[in-house]
């Protein structure tokens, strides 16, 4: 939760390094095949979820193929649908 409120102020402020240290943080969980570290689809953790909200936005803004990798693996309750409107929307 901690890391979207700061993805946010990022937005709100302009920052870029804001957006970094979310990216940082993130990179930890997405190994470099996209698949998300510990994550583990039957638990549900809500805080997973929120972490998982933002690799929305990493991708839209990096490009990077790790993100869009793991945006269906995080796919809990409904998120594949979600996913797709949101990739359609940033043209990705």
């Amino acid at each position: 939760m901690v890391l979207l409120a700061v993805h946010r102020v990022g937005e709100a402020t302009g920052r870029p390094d804001y957006a970094d240290y979310v990216r940082r943080n993130m990179d930890r969980f997405v190994d470099a095949h996209g698949t998300i570290v510990g994550y583990k689809k039957d638990e549900f953790n809500l805080d997973q979820i929120n972490q998982g909200r933002l690799l929305f936005p990493l991708l839209a803004r990096t490009k990077d193929a790790r993100y869009r990798t793991a945006i269906p693996a995080a796919d809990v309750a409904g998120w594949a649908v979600h996913s797709r409107t949101v990739l359609r929307r940033v043209g990705i």
